[in-house]
């Protein structure tokens, strides 16, 4: 007997409850419809889901769904909406083959008719497969993931499996104090104030005024965006100010990976690429939370990578880079310059994964 045939259609109000469900039983997650309507529905880039989604149904069932996270983005002298392929699920219990991510691809871009000038994304292996063959990825290249250590607990405890606990904690402790030398070295600014806030305020919108102009591609980090992307308490703000004037920012998220505790740096900032004091800043807050080391990512290419190098940052060979595709969406866009690296600004905290 003939399989029923799938119907693909855009999303409609009410959806998101399957899609939550089909979500949370395919990726065993637990995230709640609260937080599917901050992601989709609160998103300042576009508050109407089905601009970015569609959804697959056989016999009344939902057995596929493709999102792109709308985000808006300065390009040149333009301010755009561009999309972030994430959540993209097929139920393997329905059979309908990996061709159907083409399918529901399709009528993404069509049903979106131009709105997103192009897509972004950071595949994981098997996402990056399926859009090299089937939804035209093309590669930017590599985000570095930088790393730095913040106490030896971590490689004590590896190389020396044997050694008491009380003896790896102390000479955790005793190194943290090495660590938070390093930080007032490298890191001492007497004329800018590091602080911790709950909130931007408006003050960041005249700060994005002046640094804009710094990458040719990048999101636009105005108060909005950032409120909205930084809402949950997991994640930490710090702001620099002079003169009582915003200089610059960072955003901290720490997280528990194995048996370490990590610090990432998801957004960092300022003016004349000055962050050595905001840098400081978010360092002596994990030492403060007995973070274990810490990361932060942007592409190859961008002269922060270079900066926080020198600030004692390093490629870490067991942690690898992540790659970054582009998919131009319609004919305004020039792929030579969208494919240039030395264009972009990228942070973890344009990912959908941190």
């Amino acid at each position: 007997m003939a399989d029923t045939p799938i119907t693909i259609r855009p999303y409609q109000c009410g959806d998101e409850e399957v899609i939550n469900k089909l979500f949370n039983r395919i990726f065993y997650k637990s995230r709640t419809v609260e937080e599917w309507n901050w992601k989709f529905r609160e998103n300042p880039a576009s508050k109407d889901p089905a601009d970015w989604i569609v959804v697959a149904e056989r016999d009344g069932r939902m057995i596929g769904h493709y999102t792109s996270l709308a985000t808006e983005m300065k390009y040149g002298n333009s301010v755009v909406k561009t999309g972030q392929p994430v959540d993209t699920i097929i139920d393997p219990s329905a059979k309908a083959g990996m061709k159907l991510i083409g399918k529901l691809y399709d009528l993404h871009v069509k049903h979106n008719n131009g709105i997103a000038l192009f897509g972004f994304g950071f595949p994981n292996e098997a996402a990056y497969m399926v859009g090299k063959r089937f939804l035209g990825y093309k590669d930017l290249g590599e985000m570095v993931q930088l790393f730095k250590r913040q106490g030896l607990r971590i490689s004590l405890k590896r190389r020396f499996r044997w050694c008491p606990g009380w003896i790896i904690h102390l000479f955790h402790h005793i190194s943290r104090v090495f660590y938070r030398f390093e930080i007032f070295i490298r890191g001492f600014d007497t004329c800018t104030v590091v602080r911790a806030v709950t909130a931007f305020d408006e003050r960041v919108n005249r700060f994005w005024n002046s640094i804009k102009d710094r990458y040719k591609i990048m999101t636009v980090r105005n108060m909005s965006y950032l409120n909205w992307r930084y809402k949950s308490k997991q994640y930490r703000i710090f702001i620099g100010e002079k003169n009582a004037e915003l200089t610059g920012y960072a955003v901290t998220k720490i997280e528990n990976s194995g048996d370490a505790r990590v610090g990432y740096i998801m957004d960092i900032f300022s003016r004349n690429d000055k962050i050595a004091s905001l840098v400081a800043g978010c360092l002596r807050f994990f030492l403060e939370e007995d973070v274990d080391y810490s990361l932060c990512g942007f592409l190859r290419q961008d002269p922060l990578c270079a900066q926080l190098k020198r600030m004692g940052f390093r490629e870490h060979k067991e942690i690898k880079p992540i790659p970054v595709v582009v998919t131009p969406l319609t004919q305004e866009v020039d792929t030579e310059y969208l494919l240039n690296q030395k264009n972009w600004h990228l942070t973890y905290g344009d990912t959908d994964g941190f």
